[in-house]
């Protein structure tokens, strides 16, 4: 029998555990609420358990959670999205980087092994320049168990008991708590904000917290729906598409982006991108329909990052390329993402 706090926080009577998915004290006064569960004793809300077991997202939690960290206890384990390296580098807190911190590449699944190295050569680059320097720089894949290895003996050299696991949102925390502990206890999902507030789990001689994204700001994916979110997230190898350009042409990836290719030459359009986005080539009058309010043009040889979707790697000499995409997602031209 689990007991009640006889206190109650926001008029709600609080369970004494909370949900493994989302971090919020379990409840069962109010469905409508945050925490709730119909059963005493669950480890799961109500919201959380529909989507762990039927992938059920009608209600589940997206908005900011409301926490201000100012601090995090016993040492950092930051997770940066091995993709979007630059974006956590800009916006992680650098009081948070004071002592001794370990940095895990998580995603690195998305790039070929022999190209590990590589990458890991830019994100070194990337942290010099950033004036960041982390004890150690561990590359993480849930497949591979020499990640893991890797990162226990980084945590038995620091000689700590407390590790706080921190980064922006959807940069796969949970995912890589969930290795760690060897289970998958901890719910992941392709939304933003799923883990609510912070969790606790044991790990031997080992707490770990997991806490939930520290950007408050909205993140795309909260804009999208969900079928979309599902296909533009990218769990696996990638698989670059290469289109040779003979004429001007459209390149019409789902209704993600296109790219509108105006040409004098022979060029080309590479795309590094979710295996699950279909992509073809059109001509030109399909940009009558064009759905996309947002566009930016690029002229020549150029690397575009369009973040949380992929890469755009476009070839040609005098061509001009118009990348046309949602409002919601941001595009850059960049030097650091691609390795290949």
């Amino acid at each position: 029998m689990v007991s009640f706090d006889a206190s109650k926080r926001n008029g709600l009577k609080i369970m004494n555990n909370t949900c493994k998915g989302c971090g919020h004290p379990l409840q069962n006064d109010h469905p409508h609420l945050e925490g709730y569960s119909p059963k005493v004793g669950a480890d799961y809300c109500q919201s959380c358990f529909r989507y762990k077991h039927y992938k059920d997202t009608s209600s589940i939690q997206r908005a900011v959670p409301k926490h201000t960290n100012q601090s995090y206890e016993g040492m950092v384990l930051w997770c940066v999205d091995a993709m979007y390296v630059e974006e956590s580098l800009q916006r992680i807190n650098h009081h948070w980087l004071q002592e001794d911190f370990i940095m895990i590449l998580t995603k690195m699944d998305v790039y070929p092994t022999d190209l590990w190295h590589t990458r890991i050569e830019q994100i070194q680059s990337l942290c010099r320049r950033h004036r960041i320097h982390p004890l150690y720089i561990i590359p993480f894949s849930k497949h591979l168990s020499w990640t893991l290895e890797h990162i226990h003996a980084a945590m038995k050299a620091s000689n700590q008991q407390l590790f706080s696991i921190i980064g922006l949102v959807n940069v796969g925390k949970s995912s890589c708590v969930n290795a760690l502990l060897g289970e998958s206890s901890l719910l992941t999902s392709p939304f933003a904000h799923t883990t609510q507030a912070p969790i606790r789990r044991t790990l031997g001689e080992w707490t770990l917290i997991d806490y939930p994204g520290f950007d408050v700001s909205e993140h795309p994916y909260d804009t999208l729906s969900k079928d979309l979110v599902e296909k533009i997230q990218i769990n696996g190898l990638i698989k670059p598409i290469t289109y040779a350009l003979k004429r001007s042409c459209v390149i019409v990836v789902e209704d993600a982006f296109w790219v509108e290719c105006q040409i004098t030459q022979p060029s080309s359009c590479t795309l590094y991108m979710s295996d699950t986005l279909t992509s073809s080539k059109r001509n030109l009058q399909v940009l009558q329909s064009n759905p996309f309010s947002q566009s930016e043009t690029y002229t020549g040889s150029v690397d575009v990052q369009i973040t949380h979707v992929g890469w755009l790697h476009l070839v040609g000499e005098g061509a001009t390329f118009t990348v046309h995409t949602l409002d919601s997602l941001q595009q850059k031209q960049t030097k650091d993402a691609l390795c290949w």
